[in-house]
C-alpha cells in the first residue's frame, strides 16, 4: 500500500517532472554541443533555453505550492508575473500595464537584481527583459522544500497512525489477555505468572520485558486499576547482577539476586502531583521521582513560578539497600542499589521478605534519578533506582513435599541403617576427604538434626569448637558442613570484627533514618555459622560474641538505635594455638586467646593434635592422593546429604520419658564424681547431654529417647574436652552402688 501512495505522489510531483525534463534536455544540449562545429553562433541555443524556461515556468506555476514560494515585494511580484505567463520577454512599459504598477518602481527593482532580469535596453532604446535561470532555480528550489516538508509531513502522519494502530491492537491484546490468563488475586494483589503470557502470546512476553511500565498499566486497567501486579517466574535471561547494571537496562524488565543490607520506615511517598495554573486554568501533573519535591517550571501558556497544588498521588513506600552476593562476583567490594518498595510490598506479611541481611530475588524497572550537588544544581551524572515490583528470598528451603518417593524411602533406609548399625553408616560420606576424626564428624552430624533456635530461652542448636594445629582439616570439616547445610554462613576471624560477625551501626542517609544496623554473618545465618581462625579475633571483640552465643539475641544500643535481633544459627568454630602449635606440657585453655566466657558457650570442644603416627600419616596421604586423582566416591553425596538433615530437622522432637529422664538424672551426678579432666562440669553439660541425645533419636526418625542415644551422647562427649567415660563405665557403678 505504502509503495502505491509513494507512486502516486511522484507522479503528481511537478519538481521531479521539471527534474525528468531537464535532464532530457540536458543530455541534447550536451550531444547537440558535440556536433555543432568550431565558430558556429549560439542562436539556436539560446532560442532553445529561452523555450526550456518557458516550459519550466508553466510547470512552477501549476504547482499547489506556486503562492507560498513568493513574498509581497516587487521583485518577487516581478518573477511571479514571469512565471504566470511562461516567461515571455516583453518591453517594460508592457510589463507595468500587465502587473498595473509603476514603471519607476519595475525598473528600479529589476535595476537592483540584475542577477534574475535579462534586459536587452540600450541608451535611448527600451529593450525587452526576462527571467534569468537562476531566478528560475530559486523558485524551484522554494517549491522542491514546500514538497519535502509536506511529503515529511505526510509521513508522520502515516507513522503516528500506524502508532495508534499499533497501540489499539496491542491495547486490544492485553485487554484479551487479562480475560484469558489465569491469574491468582489475593488481598488486593494480581499474581501473573510470566511462563502464561508466554504459553499466549509470545510477542506479548517479548513487550512486557521491553517496556514494563506500559504493560502494567494497561493490564491493571482492565481490572479497573484496584489491584497490584506481581510479575511471577520470569526468564533467567533478564538476570543481571548490580555490577552488570547499564543505561541499557533503563526502564526495562529486570531480575536482581542481592543480599538486603538495610531497609527504611514505612512512610507516605508522593509518586505524582498535580498543580493548577493560576492564568489559564490548566491542570499540570509533575512524576515524584527525584528526592526533592518537584514542581513545574512552566505553563504552556508562559506563565513561570506560582503554581497551585490540587492533588497528591501518594503511597505506602520504603527505600531499601541492597548489594550483591559476594558469592556470585568477583569484585570485594560489593556493589549496591537503592531500592524502592511500594503499595502490597509494604504490608506486614510481605514487608519481612526485606529483612536486612535476606537474600532476595527480586524482579522491578530501573529508573534514573538526578543528583542534586550542593550548591542546589543538577549533576551531570544520573543516579539508579530500582522499583520493585515483586520479590522472594531466593535461600529457598528444601520443601519435604518435593522429595520424590525414592528418596524419601532413601532417607528412611539410611535412618534404619543407622538404628542399627550406628552412626558409621553416615561418617564415611561426611568429609570424604578427611581420614579419621570420627568422634568430631558424629558430633557435627547432631548439630545438623537439631532444629534452629527459636529464641525462646531454650538454645536448641549446640555450638561446637575444633581446636588444634594447623593442617588437622577443621576447616574442611566446617566447609563441608556450611555446603550440606541451606542457610548457613562462613565467617572468617582475621577477616572480621565482632561488628562483622554480629551487627553493626552504619551512618545513613536523612531519610533513611540517620542511622541504620547491618546485620553481621551471626544474624544472616539462618541454621549455621562457621567461623573459621576465630582466634585471631581481637580480644575486646571475642566477649561480644557471647550474648548471641548464649541468649540467641544480638542487641544494639547505639546512636539511639535500640534493636534486638534474634540469633538462630548453631555455631561450628574453628581455632589454631597461639603459638602455631601445642605445647604438650599446657593445657589447652592456656594455650587459646579465647576467654572463658565464650569457651563456656560451646557444648563439644575437641583437641586435635598433630602427633605423629605412620600408619594413620599414611592413611591421611592415601586421602590426599585419591581426592586429587578423583577417585574418591562416597555412597551419598553431598545432594542427598542436604535433603536428609533438611529431612531429620523437620521431624517432630523425640520425647523424653520418665524412665529416659530418671537415667539422666542418675548420670549427671555420677559424671561429675568420675570426672577425669580438670574441666568443672556444671549445668551446661546436662544441656548438651539432652541436645545430642534428642539429635540421636531423631537421626533413627524415633519419637521417644531410648537408652542408646545417650550411649551415643556419652560416646562423643568421650572424646571432647569433657573426657567422659562410656555409658557401660557409669551403668556398672550403678549397679554397685
Amino acid at each position: 500500500m505504502k509503495g502505491k501512495n509513494d507512486k502516486t505522489i511522484k507522479s503528481n510531483n511537478p519538481i521531479l517532472e521539471i527534474k525528468k525534463e531537464l535532464e532530457t534536455k540536458d543530455a541534447y544540449k550536451k550531444s547537440a554541443g558535440t556536433s555543432s562545429k568550431k565558430g558556429e553562433t549560439s542562436e539556436t541555443s539560446e532560442t532553445s533555453e529561452t523555450s526550456e524556461t518557458s516550459d519550466i515556468c508553466h510547470l512552477l506555476h501549476v504547482s499547489p505550492y506556486f503562492e507560498r514560494a513568493f513574498s509581497e515585494n516587487t521583485k518577487d511580484k516581478i518573477i511571479k508575473h514571469f512565471c504566470s505567463t511562461k516567461n515571455t520577454h516583453r518591453s517594460l512599459t508592457k510589463l507595468a500595464e500587465e502587473m498595473g504598477e509603476k514603471k519607476a518602481s519595475l525598473k528600479s527593482a529589476i535595476y537592483r537584481n540584475k542577477c534574475y532580469f535579462e534586459d536587452s535596453s540600450v541608451k535611448g532604446k527600451e529593450g525587452e527583459i526576462g527571467l534569468k535561470q537562476v531566478a528560475v532555480d530559486e523558485i524551484m528550489q522554494k517549491i522542491g522544500l514546500f514538497e519535502a516538508a509536506e511529503q515529511q509531513k505526510r509521513e508522520k502522519e502515516e507513522e503516528e497512525k500506524r502508532a495508534e494502530e499499533c497501540a489499539r491492537n496491542y491495547e486490544e491484546d492485553v485487554y484479551r489477555l487479562a480475560k484469558k490468563v489465569k491469574v491468582k488475586r489475593h488481598e488486593g494483589t494480581i499474581n501473573l505468572d510470566f511462563n502464561d503470557v508466554l504459553d499466549i502470546d509470545p510477542s506479548l512476553a517479548d513487550r512486557i520485558i521491553d517496556k514494563p511500565r506500559e504493560f502494567i498499566d494497561l493490564f491493571l486497567s482492565a481490572f479497573e486499576k484496584k489491584y497490584t501486579l506481581n510479575i511471577l517466574n520470569v526468564p533467567d535471561v533478564i538476570l543481571v547482577s548490580i555490577e552488570e547494571m547499564r543505561n541499557k537496562h533503563k526502564e526495562q524488565l529486570s531480575c536482581i539476586e542481592g543480599r538486603v543490607v538495610s531497609m527504611s520506615s514505612v512512610r507516605p511517598q508522593c509518586i505524582n502531583a498535580k498543580f493548577e495554573c493560576p492564568s489559564c486554568g490548566t491542570i499540570i501533573s509533575v512524576l515524584q521521582v527525584e528526592k526533592k519535591f518537584r514542581e513545574p517550571t512552566r505553563c504552556s501558556c508562559g506563565r513561570r513560578g506560582s503554581f497551585k497544588l490540587v492533588n497528591k498521588d501518594m503511597v505506602n513506600a520504603a527505600r531499601i539497600i541492597v548489594e550483591d552476593l559476594q558469592e556470585r562476583t568477583d569484585n570485594p567490594h560489593a556493589e549496591r542499589l537503592n531500592c524502592i518498595i511500594q503499595d502490597h510490598l509494604t504490608e506486614p506479611d510481605m514487608i519481612k521478605t526485606f529483612t536486612p541481611g535476606n537474600e532476595i530475588r527480586m524482579v522491578g524497572i530501573l529508573k534514573e534519578i538526578p543528583i542534586q550537588l550542593a550548591q542546589g544544581a543538577i549533576s551531570t551524572r544520573f543516579d539508579y533506582v530500582f522499583e520493585i515490583i515483586s520479590a522472594k528470598l531466593s535461600e529457598h528451603e528444601i520443601e519435604i513435599e518435593n522429595f520424590s518417593k525414592e528418596e524419601l524411602e532413601e532417607i528412611k533406609d539410611l535412618s534404619n541403617k543407622i538404628n542399627t548399625n550406628g552412626l558409621k553408616e553416615i561418617t564415611p560420606s561426611f568429609a570424604p576427604d578427611i581420614y579419621g576424626h570420627e568422634s568430631i564428624k558424629e558430633a557435627v552430624i547432631m548439630q545438623l538434626c537439631n532444629k534452629r533456635n527459636d529464641g525462646g530461652a531454650e538454645r536448641n542448636k549446640p555450638n561446637i569448637l575444633l581446636i588444634g594445629d594447623p593442617g588437622v582439616a577443621k576447616s574442611v570439616i566446617g566447609k563441608f558442613a556450611t555446603a550440606i547445610t541451606p542457610g548457613s554462613k562462613k565467617a572468617v576471624g582475621g577477616g572480621s570484627s565482632a561488628v562483622g560477625i554480629t551487627a553493626s551501626v552504619v551512618k545513613e542517609e536523612a531519610d533513611m533514618g540517620g542511622y541504620r544496623v547491618e546485620p553481621g554473618a551471626l544474624v544472616n545465618a539462618k541454621d549455621l555459622l562457621f567461623i573459621d581462625e576465630l582466634n585471631n579475633l581481637s580480644d575486646e571483640d571475642k566477649p561480644k560474641l557471647q550474648e548471641g552465643m548464649s541468649e540467641q539475641t544480638v542487641t544494639i544500643n547505639k546512636a539511639n538505635l535500640h534493636v534486638t535481633m534474634k540469633v538462630r544459627a548453631g555455631i561450628l568454630a574453628a581455632a589454631n594455638p597461639l603459638h602455631g602449635h601445642f605445647n604438650q606440657e599446657e593445657t589447652y585453655t592456656k594455650q587459646f586467646n579465647i576467654p572463658s566466657p565464650i569457651l563456656n558457650r560451646f557444648d563439644e570442644i575437641f583437641v586435635i593434635k598433630d602427633n605423629f603416627n605412620e600408619e594413620t600419616d599414611k592413611e591421611i596421604a592415601n586421602k590426599m592422593l585419591s581426592r586429587k586423582r578423583k577417585l574418591l566416591n562416597p555412597k551419598y553425596n553431598k545432594e542427598f546429604l542436604r535433603k536428609f538433615f533438611v529431612y531429620i530437622k523437620q521431624q517432630k522432637e523425640p520425647e523424653i520419658n520418665q524412665d529416659m529422664s530418671e537415667k539422666l538424672s542418675n548420670l549427671y551426678p555420677q559424671i561429675r564424681k568420675h570426672k577425669v579432666s580438670d574441666l568443672i562440669i556444671n549445668p551446661r553439660f546436662i544441656e548438651a547431654m539432652i541436645r545430642l541425645v534428642i539429635a540421636s533419636a531423631k537421626l533413627r526418625l524415633s519419637k521417644m529417647v531410648e537408652e542408646k542415644d545417650i550411649e551415643r551422647a556419652l560416646e562423643i562427649l568421650k572424646h571432647s574436652h569433657y573426657k567422659t567415660s562410656e555409658y557401660q563405665y557409669f551403668k556398672e557403678h550403678s549397679k554397685d552402688k
